[in-house]
């Protein structure tokens, strides 16, 4: 697991103020910051949104679930941010970014149930599960799946961007739904770090028909 030490230059620990949290990228704190450029101050780290602490996948969802909640609401992430800090990880980084695309694969069928994109996100990620959870070689058949079709960054966003048009209109439905995303994202993630080191893989989900059935049910 990454291991991190704050510096003395920690904005925390020195009292400084923390910015507001606000869409985009920010080049200056004085402009505000997202949720992944706050985390980058709680450690300590150079002002980005890209700290090091956190494993790429989770941080990749973070910054998209900041940008898409309403200015009211956004500033709740701030809760999350301790949690992100430490999630990088080289033993488990594939878990990791299985359990990133299971949530919001898992997310997007809650919305539209229909939708294939979610349903190949979700299957794939969890073949992703499977293989890391079988050790070394395991591990390498997992990168071979992430460089064929990928469950990475890339793949979070535009898959996101699929969920985002799905969303309620409604401003407060919305945002709840996205902070809850966001916060089993984080529960996932911190159960890969946690658990032992062979996990049992995940079963694989039931077929749209099913799905549909226990939404409606």
């Amino acid at each position: 697991m990454y291991v991190y030490r704050y510096r003395d230059a920690d904005p925390v620990r020195s009292g400084a103020a923390m910015p507001l949290l606000t869409a985009g990228r920010h080049h200056h704190t004085g402009d505000g910051a997202c949720l992944l450029e706050y985390v980058s101050l709680l450690c300590g780290e150079r002002f980005g949104d890209h700290p090091r602490a956190v494993d790429p996948s989770l941080a990749q969802l973070g910054r998209l679930i900041n940008d898409a909640l309403s200015d009211q609401t956004r500033p709740q992430l701030t809760l999350f941010a301790p949690e992100l800090i430490g999630t990088r990880s080289r033993s488990r980084r594939d878990l990791v970014q299985a359990a990133v695309a299971v949530t919001l694969a898992d997310a997007g069928l809650l919305l539209a149930p229909e939708e294939t994109l979610f349903w190949r996100l979700a299957a794939e990620a969890r073949r992703l599960e499977h293989r890391s959870s079988r050790g070394p070689g395991g591990r390498r058949g997992a990168r071979s799946l992430i460089a064929r079709w990928g469950c990475g960054p890339a793949t979070l966003a535009s898959t996101f961007q699929r969920l985002r048009a799905r969303l309620p209109s409604a401003t407060p439905e919305r945002d709840e739904f996205l902070l809850h995303t966001m916060r089993s994202a984080i529960r996932s993630v911190h159960a890969c770090l946690d658990g032992p080191g062979e996990s049992t893989p995940t079963p694989p989900a039931p077929g749209p028909a099913a799905t549909a059935g226990q939404l409606s049910g």
